[in-house]
């Protein structure tokens, strides 16, 4: 199992040439619509699963070439195929009994290798091996090629409605917009099994609703710069966690010269800042500091490890309108509840909240102590009051990353 299995191209396969033409036996054509203009490379699709044989339709009559994520187990030897199929495709998800999984896994796993290199799938993972995955995915995007993700949490089953998402797609968005400096097109894809239909949506990204945006990456200068020339920006954005980038968290003194910068120039724009991993990290919210709307997790600090979902917005009431009316419609706003269930365990993750994060920043200072002592580079360095709960620590190598997570698991 090789993250640098390079996908074929558009040579042909014979051996899954001969497969399709078998299954086109038994499958009945399925039509295409397109909605929003023709299909164009690259564009990054984001299609359900919709049963096992989801991806096979796709490759089968979807109009134009892609590559698509795939499970890494699917890569590997015949043992670990088999498993794969077994437990977790028949088992796990299609609910089948384990007589018949195993049946059906067994003559499976010997021809399933030749198939998944005939869809031409890139080997997904659930630890670091990922970001590889990422990238070459960036890479194929940017010769061309289009890509086709299954962004649906199908942990329990398949379904006719996707409600829960993995975020890997974003990260393959981002690092395009970094590499190429353009969005990526982005197209839902949905394939209906009963009506043997894939309806292709149109293009999706900030571009298509006329939202521009520069990167200045806390440069005070360039801000002041676009602020000044660029009358048609209307708000700043900050994030205050450092995420995934090699950074210091925002403080609440770092985001009060911020803001006063920016209305030192204009009065007019609106500043907003991620609040993620910053809550209750000190005892006052960017809010108290000339924020106008802050947003982040329920499922992160101020969830206290209990919200079972669900993120919250807050702010000057005049956005936090606006915002409503554009997430559910006019007129109705927050007059719509958002979780049907309940609402007990968010109260309590809150009340919690506080002395859990408490306890995620004792941790993250002790690991940036521990690794620091072993020679690795942590931020925040030791003794330095953190921003957020985050520790980030290079470890230099996959390999140290991999066996870092197994220790953790």
């Amino acid at each position: 199992m090789r993250i640098e299995y390079e996908p074929p191209r558009k040579k042909r396969q014979p051996v899954f040439a001969c497969f399709k033409a078998l299954l086109r036996i038994f499958i009945r054509k399925v039509r295409v619509v397109t909605q929003g203009g023709e299909l164009g490379s690259p564009c990054l699709y984001l299609a359900n699963h919709a049963n096992k044989m989801g991806p096979m339709v796709y490759s089968m009559f979807f109009p134009e070439f892609h590559v698509k994520w795939g499970a890494s187990q699917m890569f590997g030897n015949y043992g670990e195929r088999y498993r794969y199929i077994r437990d977790v495709l028949y088992i796990q998800k299609n609910g089948s009994g384990r007589a018949v999984a195993s049946f059906r896994a067994f003559f499976e796993a010997f021809f399933s290798a030749f198939v998944y290199r005939g869809m031409c799938l890139l080997p997904t993972y659930t630890d670091g091996r990922l970001a590889k995955t990422v990238k070459k995915s960036v890479a194929l995007l940017g010769e061309g090629t289009s890509l086709m993700i299954f962004p649906e949490n199908s942990e329990d089953g398949y379904k006719a409605e996707p409600t829960d998402f993995f975020p890997g797609f974003v990260l393959v968005a981002k690092g395009y917009g970094k590499t190429y400096g353009s969005d990526i097109p982005m197209r839902p894809v949905y394939y209906h099994k009963k009506k043997r239909l894939i309806v292709v949506g149109e293009a999706c990204s900030l571009a298509d609703f006329g939202v521009k945006y520069h990167q200045v990456d806390f440069d005070m200068q360039k801000m002041h710069k676009i602020l000044a020339e660029d009358r048609s920006v209307r708000l700043v954005f900050l994030g205050r966690s450092r995420g995934y980038e090699w950074r210091d968290a925002l403080k609440l003194g770092d985001i009060t010269k911020i803001v006063k910068a920016v209305r030192s120039i204009r009065e007019d724009v609106v500043i907003m800042c991620d609040n993620c991993y910053g809550e209750f990290v000190e005892s006052e919210e960017p809010i108290s500091y000339g924020v106008d709307i802050v947003a982040g997790s329920l499922i992160k600090n101020i969830g206290g490890g209990l919200a079972p979902t669900g993120g919250y917005i807050c702010g000057k009431k005049t956005y936090i309108e606006q915002i409503a009316g554009r997430l559910t419609a006019p007129s109705i706003g927050m007059e719509v509840g958002s979780y049907a269930a309940s609402y007990r365990n968010f109260y309590q993750g809150l009340f919690l909240a506080p002395h859990v994060t408490a306890c995620a920043l004792k941790s993250a200072m002790l690991f940036s102590r521990v690794f620091s002592d072993l020679g690795m580079q942590t931020s925040p360095a030791p003794n330095v009051i953190p921003g957020d709960i985050i520790c980030a620590i290079k470890l230099r190598s996959a390999e140290k990353v991999i066996e870092f997570v197994r220790a953790i698991q």
